[in-house]
């Protein structure tokens, strides 16, 4: 692993594994997963709101079919959660579906 390898894995949590620092808010961190599948939080939870972060879910949806895997979309999550993200997204949604929505009306994209 060169040197420049080593310090990013150090900085990223190399010590404890799995384990961000403030340095990842720092570094442009917004949020991280602390749903599970099942709409219960797991242990990150209090990590993000040490740090000021946004609580996101994912689907556990990893594309092998197996039984723990859950279909995307379906993970429960709170819809105050939902509105935290897109207002923290608007910048980046919002000006796609802008687009989108031009190109609609202008005949370029047909749905």
């Amino acid at each position: 692993m060169s040197s420049a390898a080593s310090a990013d894995h150090r900085r990223w949590g190399g010590a404890r594994p799995g384990r961000p620092d403030r340095s990842l808010k720092g570094a442009g961190l917004n949020g991280m997963e602390v749903y599970r599948s099942d709409g219960e939080v797991n242990g990150f939870s209090k990590l993000a709101e040490k740090y000021g972060l946004l609580k996101l879910g994912g689907s556990d949806f990893h594309g092998r079919g197996g039984k723990d895997e859950s279909d995307v979309g379906t993970v429960k999550l709170a819809i105050t959660t939902l509105c935290c993200f897109l207002k923290m997204a608007r910048s980046i949604w919002s000006s796609a579906m802008k687009d989108i929505l031009l190109k609609f009306a202008e005949g370029l994209l047909q749905i």
